[in-house]
């Protein structure tokens, strides 16, 4: 896996946190892991911060991607990426550093932050295309998500299928 995407975890809630700002500069200040900033909205509600959505709670969902072995059997401790946890644990501090000495975060339910979702699909996307079986199909939705973020296109207008789509190519590229 490039080491690029390998560094990764995606970050959700910070758009509607207004935290957006916090995590990118804190992602200047470690190279250790690369947080990516995805609106929640974009995948399905996958684990417990839904539950603080739905009432309107702030939150951060980290996610570090799935792949097969994901929930499986085979998802065993040393497949485990223990440097970049270490770099995740650090990360998380710096943020509620960064969180203690400001103002609490007020939750907007319909903020959204589409240059930064368009932003981390396309990075990811770039660095997957090559990996993926069907590469020369792939990289024209890289050009397809890359078009629409030079454009400013909002998310809202462009196809959720295709989004989802765009997460689960890209998934299966790096699996």
């Amino acid at each position: 896996m490039p080491d690029e995407v390998r560094r990764s975890m995606f970050v959700m809630g910070a758009e509607r946190a207004g935290l957006g700002r916090v995590i990118d500069y804190l992602a200047q200040q470690d190279d250790r892991v690369v947080p990516r900033l995805l609106d929640a909205d974009i995948i399905p509600p996958l684990s417990d911060h839904y539950a603080f959505e739905q009432v309107g709670i702030p939150f951060l969902f980290y996610s570090m991607g799935r792949d097969r072995n994901y929930r499986t059997p085979r998802d065993t401790a040393e497949k485990l990426d223990y440097a970049k946890m270490v770099g995740f644990a650090d990360h998380l501090t710096e943020v509620l550093y960064s969180l203690a000495d400001g103002p609490a975060p007020a939750y907007d339910a319909n903020a959204v932050d589409d240059a930064a979702s368009l932003a981390t699909l396309v990075a990811i996307a770039r660095h997957a295309a090559p990996l993926h079986r069907d590469s020369d199909r792939f990289s024209v939705l890289v050009d397809k998500l890359e078009r629409k973020l030079e454009a400013g296109t909002p998310l809202a207008r462009f196809d959720r299928g295709g989004m989802q789509a765009a997460i689960l190519a890209i998934e299966d590229a790096l699996a």
